[in-house]
């Protein structure tokens, strides 16, 4: 019985998501789920350049990969930047700073460098904690080649990517209300 049970629960399950009226995965910017019967349109990167500075602290939003390094918590924001904090006193840890990084993808750091994936370039950064500066050392283009139109499901409506505005990061829904271009 129990596994006559098992059988019918996994068949229905299956056949819950079948149809265009279904939600389907991958998540875009935002996490909510593409939606086959709305538009979507392309998010583009603000800009390439990383600051030499770190910006003035702010709160966290959406906490991503955490890194100890010496006393410092490094909170990655994905698709937005680096948290610094120091916490030299971990009763106490002061936010000392935020690097922000646009479509930042992941990072690790070493001797002072922080090495991001940042859009599909792997980047190379010196940082200097009591300073808060930053010094872009190397930037190896392309070395995470990444199709955006791969994460969109078949049969997504989208507005038609304009290639002169910059690099796609990411989609949100759009308020457009026809396009030309589909998935």
């Amino acid at each position: 019985m129990k596994r006559l049970f098992f059988l019918l629960t996994i068949n229905l399950s299956l056949w819950s998501c079948i149809g265009d009226d279904c939600c389907v995965d991958p998540l875009p910017p935002g996490n909510t789920r593409f939606d086959l019967n709305k538009i979507y349109e392309p998010i583009y990167a603000e800009t390439t350049e990383i600051p030499t500075q770190l910006a003035k602290k702010r709160a966290i939003e959406s906490a991503g990969q955490v890194t100890i390094y010496q006393h410092y918590l490094m909170i990655a924001e994905s698709g937005i930047g680096i948290h610094i904090i120091n916490n030299e006193n971990p009763e106490n840890p002061q936010k000392i700073g935020f690097l922000p990084i646009a479509a930042i993808n992941g990072f690790s750091i070493k001797n002072d460098f922080i090495y991001a994936k940042h859009l599909s370039d792997l980047v190379v950064l010196k940082i200097n904690f009591e300073q808060s500066t930053v010094e872009e050392v190397q930037r190896l283009s392309d070395q995470f080649p990444h199709n955006v139109y791969d994460e969109l499901p078949p049969g997504l409506k989208i507005v038609c990517p304009d290639e002169s505005k910059g690099e796609i990061i990411g989609w949100k829904e759009s308020k457009a209300t026809s396009t030309k271009c589909k998935r």
